[in-house]
């Protein structure tokens, strides 16, 4: 991820904006009106820039080589992201950090040590994530010989 960069030029956006050059996927569908069904054409990494401004009001996001730019009320952006946050909490399931074994999380329910999968951005602002389901030691978990419990 690249760093978050305040506009210093209006003619670059509102000058309480801030933008970010990340990168987007483009989803291509295609739609079978008869059957009512829609199913994924393809997809494409492109590269994008966000940007955000209290003054406008709104988070934008643009795709330059396809000329393409959405966006969306900042209230609106910001509810979503916290309510997302929130169910992320609500459904974090048994695996926490936990220091002392071979990974960085620990899922109590299965005692076993489950890898970080987050990108060092993530976990350098403090954030985990994992693809671990309980009872499923196929992503890189480890059991705990130990038999430590939480």
């Amino acid at each position: 991820m690249s760093e978050i960069e305040r506009v210093k030029d209006e003619a670059q956006g509102p000058i309480d904006g801030v933008k970010l050059l990340a990168k987007a996927v483009i989803t291509r569908f295609i739609t079978n009106r008869k059957k009512g069904t829609v199913t994924i054409k393809g997809q494409e990494t492109v590269d994008c820039k966000i940007m955000a401004s209290y003054q406008a009001g709104t988070v934008s996001i643009s795709v330059p080589e396809r000329a393409l730019l959405v966006s969306v009320r900042l209230d609106e952006m910001m509810a979503v992201l916290q309510e997302a946050s929130r169910a992320a909490m609500e459904h974090a399931g048994p695996v926490r950090p936990r220091e002392g074994g071979p990974h960085p999380l620990y899922c109590a329910k299965c005692r076993c040590w489950v890898p970080d999968t987050a990108s060092p951005e993530m976990k350098e602002r403090g954030f985990y994530s994992h693809k671990h389901t309980c009872g499923d030691l196929t992503h890189g978990e480890i059991p705990d010989q130990e038999g430590q419990d939480e």
